[in-house]
């Protein structure tokens, strides 16, 4: 295979996994902190495929409301999500609203908020989605986003372009939403995961064990300013079979009937670090990857703001229209850093707050345990025009850290809630990574064509230099330049090829190298 067949079948890989759940894990390369693997306690020893569901097995109505969600235009988008109300019996002229993952609906930044918006045009749900009713499948489109966010949470509300009473007529009643009352408990998830399972993808059940709620962070590829996100109260589960498109499956309570959360995410088990399509947890012990977990959300936000005819109540809702804070640069760095003069010094916050508010006032902490809707911690107010967060030093010590920031508008006496805070996170990683690039080598004619495969996530980026074997030396680090694209070598002579990784945060993996 020459180089660029090779390339092809790498991107063909790339689109074939790249599917958070909708979209779990991508071929990226970005790195946080070298994480620490930990064991589920309660891990499943089943790994593997969650059983189908029969429309006709007992008890299987309780999940005729779940079905899928997905694009028919462009992307073609895959989630699951669950036809929802605040009664059995909604006003049946009423359009009809579905419950998923904020990022099924957009794939929206850190601290935003989408409301009331269009959903676009090809997205289709698709209840009752049994592999063995496939002439009951019915397509109706989704019209609208009612709400949506990935700020702190990971939970959507969408509206059809049918009604309750269209829906009933299919034989299909909305489930209710329940507060989550426990966790390190047994849970119900129902999904179509996608992927080449025998008997395709359809509706699926995974018996699940839930722990406490954990904070986590994912990452982009990509990388984003508005990235990584940060799901404080996420709670970790060993569900089993979750792949693409089980994202915004609705959970249950072991044997209930409402629903308690929404899959949010999974760890790619091809992956390695922290950051895309690999979700990690921190806590006092540092960052935690938790092999083949994973997290989904609590309803709650949403339940709390459901009015009893079936509307949504934004103003128990984030708004979304808090600080807008710009960051420059990547969100991970090691503590010391080169300024502009050259010089070594303590890194920054690099946070600029745009237009549109007076005052600010921020508090730092441990991701882990810093409680932005809390008051304690918040210091006193701060003119915004003197950008108070751009030349704030971070701290030495390695780990997460997030920022808190409220704002008093011009004019305004009242600031922004504390639980509806803008939220950025910063990480100090001193430690260098361990996996290092592949070169690889494939004959093409008189020439060898080479090829840098990173491994996500550790190596953000790579270092390449090549040479004659005899003069050559990888240890030396003159001639090393970015590594960009593919190249060829001439078979006239005899190569060797230099290679390191680095992390996001800068710090160089160890040289590896290959004569050709």
């Amino acid at each position: 295979m020459d180089i660029n067949a090779r390339f092809a079948t790498i991107a063909l890989q790339c689109s074939v996994i790249a599917i958070f759940l909708s979209s779990l894990g991508a071929c990226a390369n970005r790195v946080d902190s070298m994480p620490v693997p930990v064991s589920n306690p309660k891990a499943s020893a089943n790994a593997g495929i969650a059983p189908l569901l029969s429309v006709s097995a007992p008890g299987s109505e309780r999940f005729f409301a779940v079905g899928r969600l997905h694009g028919t235009k462009g992307e073609g988008w895959n989630c699951t999500a669950t036809l929802f109300a605040s009664s059995e019996t909604p006003n049946d002229n009423q359009r009809a609203r579905i419950l998923s993952a904020g990022h099924c609906a957009r794939m929206t930044g850190d601290n935003e908020v989408v409301i009331d918006q269009p959903m676009g045009e090809g997205w289709k749900f698709t209840a009752k989605y049994f592999h063995d009713n496939k002439d009951e499948h019915v397509q109706v489109p989704i019209e609208r986003i009612v709400y949506s966010t990935m700020k702190s949470t990971d939970v959507a509300v969408m509206e059809l372009g049918v009604t309750y009473g269209f829906m009933k007529s299919l034989g299909i009643k909305p489930l209710l939403l329940e507060e989550l009352k426990t966790t390190d408990s047994t849970n119900e998830a129902v999904h179509i995961p996608m992927g080449l399972f025998p008997g395709g993808f359809f509706l699926r059940h995974s018996i699940c064990q839930a722990l406490s709620p954990q904070a986590v962070f994912e990452g982009f590829q990509p990388i984003r300013e508005d990235t990584p996100w940060f799901f404080p109260q996420a709670i970790p589960t060993d569900c089993i079979g979750v792949y693409g498109g089980s994202s915004g499956a609705p959970v249950f309570a072991k044997d209930g009937t409402r629903v308690i959360g929404v899959l949010s995410t999974a760890v790619t088990p091809n992956f390695n670090g922290c950051g895309w399509g690999r979700p990690c947890e921190v806590n006092a012990n540092g960052v935690i990857s938790r092999p083949e977990a994973v997290y989904f959300v609590s309803v709650g936000s949403i339940l709390k703001a459901l009015e009893s005819d079936n509307t949504l109540d934004l103003s128990k809702l984030d708004p979304g229209t808090g600080v807008a804070l710009e960051r420059t640069g990547s969100w991970s760095t090691q503590a010391q850093i080169k300024g502009e003069d050259g010089n070594v010094q303590p890194a920054k916050w690099n946070l600029k707050i745009n237009d549109g508010f007076e005052f600010i006032r921020y508090k730092t902490g441990p991701a882990y345990s810093t409680r932005c809707e809390l008051a304690k911690g918040y210091g006193a107010p701060l003119r915004a025009a003197d950008q108070p967060l751009i030349e704030l030093p971070v701290g030495p010590e390695e780990g997460v850290r997030s920022m808190c920031v409220i704002g008093i508008k011009p004019d305004e006496t009242a600031s922004q809630p504390m639980p509806y805070a803008t939220v950025k996170l910063r990480e100090i990683d001193n430690t260098p990574p361990v996996h290092v690039p592949e070169i690889a080598v494939q004959e093409n004619g008189d020439r060898w064509g080479v090829l840098l495969q990173l491994t996500a996530n550790e190596n953000a980026r790579a270092n390449i230099k090549y040479g004659p074997q005899s003069t050559t030396e990888c240890a030396n680090m003159d001639g090393y330049q970015a590594y960009d694209v593919s190249f060829y070598l001439s078979k006239d002579r005899q190569w060797r090829v230099c290679a390191f990784g680095e992390d996001e945060a800068g710090n160089p993996g160890p040289i590896v190298s290959k004569d050709i």
